[in-house]
């Protein structure tokens, strides 16, 4: 072998390597010795003793030849060789040792230089390093566990039951077969077999083909796509793709399918709805066979019956109404009602009818009460309604602009002036004598100091009394701007009329004038008769 560029020979003295084993492990009287062993070899270069530092590669095999190696690589580094002689300590662990033949392969080079030359042939271990194989069983001849050659876990043998003992074949309970066995095995279920832990039982995993129970009651099980979480659920379901969670959630459902309930008593008396969604305590309890609907709170859609497409959201919203579709009821207490018709919003706390059937009713805001159909309530009636964009109200007519007006029941809509909303119907007569009372006034207003002109609703009060506006109390509030019109049109009647008796009067005065002047100046040439 070579090792870097250098023409050297590294060969390991076998026979010191047999022979220096025997002297380790025939020591006598040692006992409880380590998996460490020493190796002493010799090393030549050149057929020369070797002197200096080397590092040296340790491995077993388990053939002179083959490439199965047996355990881990040893590596020494540095170590000293003197006059081709040197000592290393080896540790390949005491399972690299089994009884087994075990064959040495030494590398070496000089420290740090270039790679590991092998050095062949492998050496054969003889049988003095099993050694290390007595220490193993060095446990098993002390004096503390020999005992237990006799025993069987401190018990000494003559305790233990012969197989021809009678008392093997008394029978005792539970006897051979009884379901009261419990059978590890898989396939098919033991049949009648049951199980009772006084204690708590862990298991990975357990699969129930049939049920869940809890104290007697079933409390988890699944059919038909739907799951149910809760005792006494669904106790008679036929229907798919449920989801009831809760004590007596969807109790009565038979063949409703794609419902979701979610807590105690929800939809407790459903039995053919389909596609509810009720969450909350005893929400939609009621519902028989209304479907569609969205109840979410305690309570909320209750007694509905048979109402379809509804959405009440909020605790008791929609609690009462036993039936009725495509409701919405948005806020606690909202939409409740003794009777409900379809198509009805409210929103808002306590947002209700305050009668029964009605159907395209709105009430929105809390405490916000309609009390007829078709009919949109903001507020509570006293409240103020701003609206920052465009208000629509009803349709005109044409492209023409239209005042709104409100009408003695404080309904907000167009002006109408068709004479088939009017009844007892008269002259009205009023005209100068009413105007030439009447006192424009300048004044500022206190809710914003706008500049404004006007009058005093109170004085128009005392000229004509259809000229103002009453509060539902009675109380003077406003002045009919509109219908001034109508008394303006009547003084300008008088006016025109005073005008044309005057003009009549004139032309007649004229008349009279012409004929006195052509008496006058039938024979008189003055200046006055020839300019006529």
């Amino acid at each position: 072998m070579r090792i870097q560029n250098c023409p050297v020979d590294i060969r390991v003295q076998k026979a010191v390597l047999t022979v220096l084993f025997a002297a380790i492990f025939l020591i006598p009287g040692v006992h409880a010795q380590t998996t460490s062993i020493s190796y002493q070899g010799s090393l030549s270069v050149s057929n020369a003793p070797a002197n200096g530092s080397f590092d040296f590669e340790f491995k077993l095999f388990d053939s002179l030849a083959g490439p199965t190696q047996v355990g881990s690589t040893v590596t020494r580094t540095t170590v000293n060789v003197a006059n081709g002689t040197f000592a290393v300590s080896l540790d390949f662990g005491g399972g690299a040792f089994n009884g087994s033949n075990r064959f040495l392969e030494v590398s070496a080079r000089p420290a740090g230089v270039g790679s590991y030359t092998p050095l062949t042939p492998r050496s054969q271990i003889l049988s003095t390093p099993y050694a290390i194989k007595a220490n193993l069983a060095d446990s098993s001849i002390s004096s503390s566990t020999a005992t237990n050659a006799q025993q069987l876990g401190s018990i000494a043998a003559d305790q233990y039951v012969l197989t021809g003992d009678a008392r093997l074949s008394n029978a005792r309970t539970p006897t051979s077969g009884s379901t009261d066995y419990i059978q590890n095995k898989t396939g098919t279920p033991q049949a009648s077999a049951n199980l009772t832990i006084d204690g708590t039982a862990t298991a990975a995993n357990i699969n129930a083909s049939q049920f869940y129970q809890l104290n007697g009651q079933r409390l988890i099980f699944t059919a038909t796509g739907s799951l149910f979480v809760g005792p006494n659920i669904a106790l008679n379901n036929s229907g798919t793709n449920n989801t009831f969670f809760g004590s007596g959630a969807g109790t009565a459902n038979t063949s409703g399918a794609a419902n979701s309930f979610f807590g105690s008593s929800s939809g407790t008396a459903t039995t053919v709805g389909q596609s509810n969604a009720f969450f909350g305590n005893a929400a939609g309890s009621q519902n028989l066979n209304g479907s569609f609907n969205v109840y979410v709170g305690q309570f909320a859609g209750q007694a509905n019956i048979a109402g379809q497409a509804n959405t009440f959201i909020g605790t008791n919203a929609g609690a009462t109404p036993p039936s009725g579709s495509n409701n919405v009821a948005v806020g606690a207490d909202a939409g409740n009602a003794p009777t409900l018709g379809s198509n009805n919003t409210f929103i808002g706390k306590g947002a209700i009818p305050n009668a029964a059937g009605l159907n395209f009713a709105t009430a929105i805001g809390s405490g916000a009460v309609v009390g007829t159909s078709n009919t949109i309530v903001l507020g509570r009636g006293n409240d103020n309604t701003l609206v920052s964009g465009i208000l629509q109200i009803g349709s005109g007519s044409g492209g023409a602009s239209t005042a709104v007006c409100v009408n003695g029941s404080n309904q907000l809509g167009i002006c109408a002036s068709s004479i088939r909303y009017k009844s007892d119907i008269e002259n009205f007569t009023g005209g100068l004598n009413i105007i030439r009372r009447l006192r424009p006034i300048q004044f500022s207003w206190t809710d914003g100091g706008m500049h404004d002109v006007g009058f005093a609703a109170e004085e128009v009060n005392n000229v004509e009394h259809l000229l103002t506006v009453l509060g539902k109390n009675g109380e003077i509030v406003g002045v009919k701007y509109g219908q001034i019109s109508a008394v303006l049109v009547n003084a300008l009647n008088e006016q025109q009329g005073q005008i044309d008796a005057q003009r009549l009067l004139i032309q007649k005065q004229q008349a009279q004038i012409d004929v006195l002047m052509r008496l006058v100046c039938a024979g008189n040439k003055t200046k006055v008769c020839r300019a006529n």
